[in-house]
């Protein structure tokens, strides 16, 4: 846990952040929503609401969190006023059945070749897409912490072992490929888009540092 924790660390310091800075657009405003497969960038692309709402969330929580005032200068932030929108009763009744999705994809999806997409009406999508192998670290460090059970524990080092080792784009100059498939071969789907962006990749990274100190423990609490 220790190394993963010094790897996404990296990850994020070293890579992620780097790259979404250096899509900051001085001259349109917002961040370049489009990066193509071969890294060609399109400044003149649209500027959906969701990127460059999910962008001014992964900032803000980065400039909290880590305490780089460069990053707040990126952008202001909005994330106190949604941690007030929690129902502790909905969560309640919602956590058990979220405790059953966990181990239903455990049984069900995962594999050490990462987390298939989807299954519709008995037809497997086995492509590895970013954000739902980033999702998929956080699920299971969920169901961890809340069972202590050992292989949501290890789900998580084998979910992160495959990010690190497949999905993340080492080319100068990129990020994370937008999916990989089954044998690790990676898809020429763009590296940014209205729909790819940090908020997904940049959580998982976030949210594991915020608890690294409770997740490298011997007991879960």
């Amino acid at each position: 846990m220790k190394q993963m924790i010094r790897e996404i660390s990296r990850e994020l310091t070293e890579h992620i952040l780097p790259f979404w800075r250096g899509l900051r657009d001085d001259e349109r405003g917002g961040y370049i929503s489009r990066v193509d497969y071969d890294l060609t960038r399109h400044p003149e692309a649209v500027k959906g609401c969701i990127l460059n709402s999910r962008i001014l969330w992964f900032f803000s929580q980065a400039a909290m969190q880590l305490g780089d005032p460069a990053l707040l200068a990126e952008t202001g932030h909005a994330y106190e006023m949604l941690k007030r929108m929690a129902d502790e009763m909905l969560i309640a009744r919602i956590r058990p059945l979220l405790l059953s999705m966990a181990d239903q994809t455990w049984r069900e999806t995962f594999s050490d070749h990462g987390f298939s997409n989807e299954c519709e009406r008995g037809r497997g999508d086995t492509k590895r897409i970013w954000w739902v192998q980033a999702e998929a670290v956080l699920g299971f460090l969920n169901a961890w912490q809340r069972t202590g059970e050992e292989r949501y524990r290890q789900a998580v080092l084998t979910q992160w072992a495959f990010i690190r080792d497949v999905l993340v784009d080492r080319r100068e100059g990129s990020e994370w490929y937008w999916y990989v498939n089954e044998d690790g071969t990676p898809g020429d789907r763009p590296i940014v888009e209205p729909w790819k962006c940090p908020y997904h990749n940049g959580r998982m990274a976030l949210e594991v540092l915020r608890r690294a100190a409770a997740i490298t423990k011997e007991d879960v609490q």
